[in-house]
């Protein structure tokens, strides 16, 4: 399979709210002549308690727009069944796209690209702190975490800790 991935700049943003909310006006930005009046939100803010339920509605009917279908045992991950294998999975505003064609992916990642802002990541490099590597542009997948281990080190001053396998090295 094809592995790209996108991500959907400013999410939030991209979905209307169904309830009244109402805001102080933001400090620097409060009008003169009214400064006792509140704003009414159109669309989500990240912060907002809805904003993340609303975000997934908006996707969720964006990607059913364009003939996908979340699966049963998983709903972040959305499927597209024609005579290629379209598979999406979803992460809030990360999307790891995998398509059987080449040219089947282009539409697939067009068809985002019309109904929302994203940015186009080309072959996926790097997915929720795990690295994948591939031999070719359809071959074996390796994922691993090793910079994100060696982050972890670091940050924790583990590094010249005495390492051993997962979970635990049998000793016979």
């Amino acid at each position: 399979l094809h592995l790209h991935q996108m991500d959907v700049a400013t999410a939030y943003l991209n979905s209307e709210l169904t309830d009244n909310v109402y805001m102080k006006q933001p400090e620097n930005f409060v009008d003169e002549n009214n400064p006792g009046k509140v704003l009414k939100l159109k669309r989500a803010l990240y912060g907002l308690k809805q904003s993340g339920r609303q975000w997934n509605l908006t996707l969720d009917r964006i990607l059913k727009e364009i003939g996908f279908q979340p699966c049963k045992s998983d709903p972040c991950l959305y499927q597209r069944k024609n005579s290629h294998i379209n598979l999406i999975a979803v992460y809030v505003d990360d999307l790891l796209i995998a398509c059987s064609d080449l040219d089947e992916l282009n539409l697939v990642k067009s068809q985002i690209s019309e109904r929302l802002p994203a940015v186009d990541k080309v072959p996926a490099k790097h997915f929720l702190s795990i690295e994948i590597e591939r031999k070719g542009d359809i071959g074996e997948i390796a994922i691993h975490q090793v910079k994100y281990k060696r982050e972890l080190s670091q940050q924790y001053k583990m590094e010249e800790c005495r390492q051993v396998h997962t979970p635990l090295e049998a000793k016979f």
